[in-house]
């Protein structure tokens, strides 16, 4: 019923996902998305239409492929900033079906609990961490400044922010509320009554079976 594309350093034209209509000679009431340079970022921006999608068509069935071709963006020139990405990147794809079909239950392997997506693109320094641009002889390259690790550190805090209190189990709930009212507590009495705790921080292993950090 939904068909939802990505790359992004590779956007042909037709798009991946016309492609794919295509080459499988899907229904002509088929609906097709194709998202496209938004980087390692592009998965869980992909899940999130996925999401948008199916809330919006109720029982839908949705499939999303995912794919990272970087021929096109080898960099022969000299610049260090961009050299680097030859090394780095590599090229591979995914593919999943989504649905909120109940019917699907039985067959489904995982479930999709949450979904969180930080944006931090108003910022220039987080805008500017990673660009395709000519170097001095004008030979085009993927750039990574030494901001990048920084803005990916803040955009990682942040989402943990966001999404700690989604994950967390009932215990670590009446661990922080108790925290709450100590500090509290203390800072109406001045610390006569107790003194102020420091700030509660959970234990992600009671709350999170894995973690997967890029």
């Amino acid at each position: 019923d939904i068909l939802i594309t990505n790359t992004s350093i590779y956007c042909p034209t037709p798009s991946v996902a016309s492609l794919m209509v295509n080459m499988f000679k899907m229904r002509e009431d088929v609906q097709c998305y194709h998202l496209g340079g938004m980087g390692c970022a592009m998965g869980v921006v992909g899940l999130n239409l996925v999401r948008d999608m199916l809330i919006a068509h109720p029982g839908k069935v949705c499939l999303f492929v995912g794919s990272e071709i970087i021929t096109s963006a080898f960099y022969p020139g000299l610049r260090q900033e961009a050299l680097v990405t030859n090394a780095l990147f590599r090229m591979g794809g995914y593919a999943s079906i989504l649905t909120n079909n109940p019917s699907w239950r039985s067959r489904s392997k995982y479930q999709l609990n949450h979904v969180l997506r930080v944006h931090t693109g108003q910022s220039d320094r987080a805008f500017n961490a990673l660009n395709w641009e000519p170097d001095e002889q004008g030979i085009n390259g993927m750039v990574i400044t030494k901001t990048l690790p920084s803005e990916a550190a803040n955009v990682l805090e942040k989402g943990v922010r966001k999404m700690t209190p989604r994950i967390m189990t009932w215990g670590q709930y009446a661990e922080a509320a108790v925290n709450y009212i100590q500090t509290a507590a203390a800072q109406w009495s001045s610390g006569k009554i107790c003194k102020a705790p420091a700030p509660y921080q959970p234990d992600y292993t009671r709350c999170a079976d894995h973690f997967l950090l890029h």
